[in-house]
């Protein structure tokens, strides 16, 4: 297991995809977007492209996806013992997608948040891949690793990946913006788990009934936390100047 995983229960890796290899997934999902993107706007959330499972079925994306090499590189990094999983209520379709998000409109944040994950039986990780990012010094994800109340920042590259535990890290996507027309970031979503049987009926309910406590409450304890912490750092800085 990685020790930064072990920790954190979040890692970023920059070396595991080559960039021929990037350059071609990216090369196919500007084909896909421009052909059978879906649109979606929430306000004051994110604006965005999606691209579906049944859209990527012969991309290199589906294909790592699926890939038993690239598994058993993420049972290494976590230390499980992972399965490919399935839309809840979807069994044939593949939990695998990819979001677009136009920087000219500047609407590509997601405030403070849980990747859902009461879906399925077992453990889950979330791996998320920065497959075009046409900002090269922008900050786009803040997050609090697991136990943790002091808030990391980084910048994720084209060919980045994040692999972390969503029941564990609390996180949120910066919106950025660029005045160059046809700037992009697109973004792959993989979800594994230990156990990909779904809940189904009560189960599912129950589980997402818990989510939600557990959402509002973790991440206004971390938010608060990490708030009142620089707070009382900023009064003894304060403090010591006038001293």
């Amino acid at each position: 297991m990685d020790r930064k995983y072990c920790r954190d229960k979040f890692v970023l890796v920059e070396d595991h995809l080559t960039n021929s290899w990037v350059s071609e997934a990216s090369r196919e999902i500007d084909e896909i977007r421009k052909k059978s993107g879906q649109k979606f706007e929430f306000s004051g959330h994110s604006k965005y492209t999606e691209i579906y499972p049944k859209d990527l079925l012969k991309t290199k994306v589906m294909e790592l996806y699926n890939s038993e090499d690239f598994v058993h590189y993420l049972n290494r990094i976590t230390g499980l013992q992972l399965s490919t999983t399935t839309f809840t209520g979807k069994t044939n379709v593949p939990n695998c997608k990819i979001n677009c998000y136009d920087l000219k409109s500047c609407q590509d944040g997601i405030e403070w948040h849980y990747d859902r994950y009461f879906f399925t039986r077992g453990e889950e990780i979330v791996v998320v891949i920065t497959l075009r990012n046409d900002l090269d010094d922008s900050i786009n994800l803040e997050y609090f690793p697991s136990n943790s109340i002091v808030k990391h920042r980084v910048h994720l590259g084209p060919g980045s990946m994040t692999i972390h535990d969503p029941s564990s890290v609390i996180h949120r996507v910066l919106p950025v913006c660029s005045k160059e027309p046809g700037s992009w970031r697109y973004v792959v979503l993989l979800k594994y788990s230990t156990d990909p049987r779904p809940y189904n009926g009560t189960e599912y309910w129950y589980q997402k009934a818990a989510f939600y406590v557990k959402y509002f409450t973790g991440i206004s304890y971390k938010v608060l936390a990490n708030s009142a912490m620089h707070s009382i750092a900023s009064f003894d800085v304060r403090r010591a100047i006038r001293n």
